[in-house]
Protein backbone atom coordinates (compact mmCIF):
# COMPACT_ATOMS: atom_id res chain seq x y z
CA UNK A 1 0.00 0.00 0.00
CA UNK A 2 1.93 3.34 -0.91
CA UNK A 3 1.22 6.41 1.33
CA UNK A 4 0.69 9.90 0.49
CA UNK A 5 4.03 12.16 1.03
CA UNK A 6 3.60 15.77 1.72
CA UNK A 7 6.21 18.58 1.05
CA UNK A 8 6.76 20.94 3.73
CA UNK A 9 6.85 20.96 7.63
CA UNK A 10 4.27 19.38 9.73
CA UNK A 11 2.71 21.90 10.08
CA UNK A 12 1.81 22.38 6.39
CA UNK A 13 0.74 18.73 6.76
CA UNK A 14 -1.34 18.93 9.35
CA UNK A 15 -3.15 21.95 7.62
CA UNK A 16 -3.68 20.16 4.18
CA UNK A 17 -5.04 17.40 5.37
CA UNK A 18 -7.73 19.39 7.61
CA UNK A 19 -8.77 21.47 4.41
CA UNK A 20 -9.26 18.57 2.33
CA UNK A 21 -11.27 16.85 5.21
CA UNK A 22 -13.26 20.06 5.83
CA UNK A 23 -13.68 20.50 1.95
CA UNK A 24 -14.97 16.98 1.75
CA UNK A 25 -17.17 17.26 4.16
CA UNK A 26 -18.92 20.53 2.47
CA UNK A 27 -18.88 18.68 -0.99
CA UNK A 28 -20.74 16.43 0.41
CA UNK A 29 -23.20 18.61 2.52
CA UNK A 30 -23.83 20.57 -1.11
CA UNK A 31 -24.41 17.50 -2.81
CA UNK A 32 -27.30 16.48 0.02
CA UNK A 33 -29.09 19.74 -0.01
CA UNK A 34 -28.91 20.26 -3.41
CA UNK A 35 -31.93 22.82 -3.53
CA UNK A 36 -30.32 25.11 -0.49
CA UNK A 37 -26.97 24.89 -1.42
CA UNK A 38 -26.62 28.52 -2.70
CA UNK A 39 -27.01 30.19 0.54
CA UNK A 40 -24.12 27.63 1.83
CA UNK A 41 -22.05 27.55 -0.82
CA UNK A 42 -22.32 31.62 -0.24
CA UNK A 43 -22.20 31.53 3.06
CA UNK A 44 -19.14 29.53 3.54
CA UNK A 45 -17.01 31.08 0.27
CA UNK A 46 -17.82 34.47 2.37
CA UNK A 47 -16.43 33.22 5.39
CA UNK A 48 -13.19 31.98 3.76
CA UNK A 49 -13.11 35.24 2.01
CA UNK A 50 -13.07 37.38 5.17
CA UNK A 51 -10.09 34.54 6.50
CA UNK A 52 -8.52 35.50 3.38
CA UNK A 53 -8.59 39.16 3.34
CA UNK A 54 -7.79 39.21 7.22
CA UNK A 55 -4.81 37.04 6.51
CA UNK A 56 -3.93 39.54 3.41
CA UNK A 57 -3.92 42.10 5.96
CA UNK A 58 -2.00 40.89 8.42
CA UNK A 59 0.27 41.04 5.68
CA UNK A 60 -0.33 44.13 5.34
CA UNK A 61 0.01 45.49 8.67
CA UNK A 62 3.60 42.97 9.06
CA UNK A 63 4.79 44.87 5.85
CA UNK A 64 3.76 48.18 7.39
CA UNK A 65 5.39 48.07 11.32
CA UNK A 66 8.26 46.36 10.02
CA UNK A 67 8.93 48.17 7.02
CA UNK A 68 9.69 45.39 4.80
CA UNK A 69 9.21 45.83 0.66
CA UNK A 70 7.97 48.63 -1.52
CA UNK A 71 5.84 50.98 -1.05
CA UNK A 72 3.96 50.08 -3.69
CA UNK A 73 3.18 46.12 -3.02
CA UNK A 74 2.27 46.91 0.42
CA UNK A 75 -0.31 49.73 -1.61
CA UNK A 76 -1.37 46.24 -3.34
CA UNK A 77 -1.71 44.10 -0.31
CA UNK A 78 -3.79 46.46 1.31
CA UNK A 79 -6.49 47.23 -1.48
CA UNK A 80 -6.63 43.45 -1.49
CA UNK A 81 -7.24 42.81 1.84
CA UNK A 82 -9.57 45.75 1.75
CA UNK A 83 -11.35 44.41 -1.26
CA UNK A 84 -11.63 40.60 0.04
CA UNK A 85 -13.16 41.55 3.21
CA UNK A 86 -16.02 43.98 1.55
CA UNK A 87 -16.63 41.64 -1.16
CA UNK A 88 -16.88 38.95 1.36
CA UNK A 89 -18.85 40.70 3.55
CA UNK A 90 -21.51 41.17 0.69
CA UNK A 91 -21.78 37.92 -0.01
CA UNK A 92 -22.57 36.63 3.57
CA UNK A 93 -25.21 39.50 4.18
CA UNK A 94 -27.27 37.87 0.84
CA UNK A 95 -25.84 34.84 -0.16
CA UNK A 96 -27.98 34.37 -3.50
CA UNK A 97 -28.11 37.65 -4.68
CA UNK A 98 -23.94 38.23 -4.53
CA UNK A 99 -23.03 34.18 -5.78
CA UNK A 100 -23.52 35.34 -8.99
CA UNK A 101 -20.90 37.92 -9.32
CA UNK A 102 -18.85 35.87 -7.03
CA UNK A 103 -18.58 33.02 -9.97
CA UNK A 104 -17.50 35.81 -12.69
CA UNK A 105 -15.12 37.02 -9.65
CA UNK A 106 -14.01 33.10 -9.61
CA UNK A 107 -14.05 32.25 -13.28
CA UNK A 108 -11.48 35.37 -13.83
CA UNK A 109 -9.14 34.58 -10.81
CA UNK A 110 -9.20 30.84 -12.11
CA UNK A 111 -8.19 31.98 -15.78
CA UNK A 112 -5.26 34.72 -14.23
CA UNK A 113 -4.30 32.26 -11.97
CA UNK A 114 -3.65 29.52 -14.78
CA UNK A 115 -2.02 32.38 -16.97
CA UNK A 116 0.41 33.19 -14.20
CA UNK A 117 1.30 29.36 -13.59
CA UNK A 118 2.10 29.01 -17.37
CA UNK A 119 4.35 31.69 -17.38
CA UNK A 120 6.33 30.58 -14.33
CA UNK A 121 6.60 27.26 -15.91
CA UNK A 122 7.92 28.32 -18.55
CA UNK A 123 9.93 30.83 -17.26
CA UNK A 124 11.37 27.63 -15.21
CA UNK A 125 12.16 25.68 -18.18
CA UNK A 126 13.54 28.28 -20.19
CA UNK A 127 16.08 28.79 -17.51
CA UNK A 128 16.74 25.06 -16.53
CA UNK A 129 17.63 24.79 -20.49
CA UNK A 130 19.98 27.56 -20.82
Amino acid sequence: MKTVEFIGDKEKKTKNLSSAIVYFLLGGAVLAIRDEAEILIGAVWGTLGLYRGSESLARYLDALIHKRGRKSTAILMLAEALIGIGISILLLTDPPEHLHAHVVILGIKLLESAFRNGVELYAEKKQSAG
